[in-house]
């Protein structure tokens, strides 16, 4: 009997550590001195810096304007561990545009701790460290570089793009210049939209699932009135598919003889909005189909 109790213990055991493999997150601002020390079982632990934490999230939301957005959040955590790796902590935000139209970053923070003997000190960025460069027509380029960084620093960043263009779904990336002990991406599909998903790279997924859950989502009508009438909100019903897509321990990207570009090995996710699929409603064709590509080269 002792010999089976034990033995039971010893799979909860298992079970247990196996669950808690599953998720990896961390809370902004709060750091221990273990923190400061790779997981035991994290690749390239000599490379300049590694990043330990890669998170993006993107959620469906219903706005005032009769239509929906998009809500993409994000937090890294990087250990930079020599001076060669100090540029791990410059950040480029892609921020897209159309007309008047542009997508906002918002909650956007950035801690640097260092470790000075038993004591923790914090270095945080300030609003006026944050720089906005004009890519082109339609991209500007939102940058800053975490203050303070220097070997043996920790880096925590987190902020918000909030976006009205739901053609302009996030991607996400799994590799670039250094390793990453995990990077994770989640979005909430609506049922009345339909993206094509697009998977580029060989590295193996850690975990690759999806959750199906039923919601409302409240829209905004503005009145046809203009200021002063009355708005109506709207319920739509739909079913949410969340996806979720995690790689652990993905290798730094690094060119190779005959490598024409890095870009066409990277492990990364994009989308391409396919359809409306609106309940009580034909669907409605966002991307052509291939008739339709054939017929525009004909023309």
């Amino acid at each position: 009997m002792k010999r089976m109790f034990a033995l039971l213990a010893l799979c909860l055991l298992h079970q247990t550590g196996a669950f808690a493999q599953e998720k990896m997150d961390f809370k902004f601002g709060k750091v221990s001195k273990e923190d400061f020390t790779l997981p035991a079982d994290a690749i390239e632990q000599e490379a300049a810096a590694v990043i330990l934490l890669d998170k993006g999230f993107t959620e469906f939301i219903g706005n005032s304007k009769g239509w929906f957005s998009l809500k993409f959040v994000r937090k890294v955590r990087i250990k930079i561990n020599n001076a060669n790796g100090v540029d791990a902590a410059d950040f480029v935000i892609p921020v897209y545009r159309s007309g008047n139209a542009v997508e906002k970053v918002v909650g956007l923070k950035a801690l640097c701790y260092n470790l000075e003997g038993d004591k923790i000190e914090e270095t945080s960025l300030k609003g006026d460290q944050v720089f906005t460069d004009k890519l082109n027509r339609n991209f500007e380029l939102r940058k800053f570089s975490v203050p303070g960084v220097k070997a043996g620093s920790l880096i925590d960043v987190t902020y918000t793009i909030e976006s009205d263009f739901i053609r302009n779904l996030q991607p996400w990336t799994f590799q670039g210049k250094y390793p990453r002990y995990w990077s994770e991406y989640e979005v909430g599909f609506p049922s009345f939209f339909n993206y094509v998903t697009l998977m580029q790279g060989y590295q193996p997924f850690h975990i690759r699932n999806s959750t199906d859950t039923r919601t409302s989502f409240n829209v905004l009508i503005p009145s046809d009135e203009g200021i002063g009438g009355r708005s109506e909100t709207v319920s739509v019903p739909a079913t949410v598919k969340f996806e979720r897509w995690v790689i652990k321990n993905s290798r730094s990207l690094k060119g190779e003889s005959f490598t024409s570009t890095l870009e066409n090995h990277i492990s990364k996710v994009e989308f391409q909005l396919n359809q409306y699929r609106f309940e009580g409603r034909p669907y409605q064709d966002v991307m052509a189909k291939w008739p339709q590509v054939v017929q525009g080269f004909m023309q």
